[in-house]
């Protein structure tokens, strides 16, 4: 045998292989798991660990200024919330609101 049939045949041996292994990683895929929106929240608690008394939220005025408030289940009450004048932090009608399965899945659907 000549190196030009070597060489040939080795191609062969490979584009077989090759076709092999593409369908044995198309089965692979198709057996994905599709995980319930339950699940997801399990895996993203799993990897992202924290204080779970209270949480944090983005805000954004006209003027687009931006930053983050600790969620308050009085938020805006009327009567209740001082928000302008008084600071979160400072508020004496504090009622944070917990981390819990609702608030990320909230986070995670935006």
């Amino acid at each position: 045998m000549d190196e030009l049939s070597i060489l040939e045949q080795q191609i062969e041996q490979l584009k077989a292989q090759l076709h092999q292994l593409e369908t044995k990683r198309n089965q692979l895929l198709s057996l994905k798991p599709i995980l319930t929106p339950e699940e997801k929240i399990n895996i993203f608690s799993d990897y992202f660990k924290g204080n779970t008394q209270c949480y944090a939220i983005r805000w954004q005025n006209k003027e687009g200024r931006s930053g983050y408030a600790i969620a308050c289940n009085n938020e805006w009450q009327q009567g209740v919330c001082l928000k302008p004048k008084i600071k979160c932090l400072e508020c004496t009608n504090q009622s944070f609101k917990p981390l819990d399965h609702q608030a990320i899945y909230d986070h995670l659907i935006g």
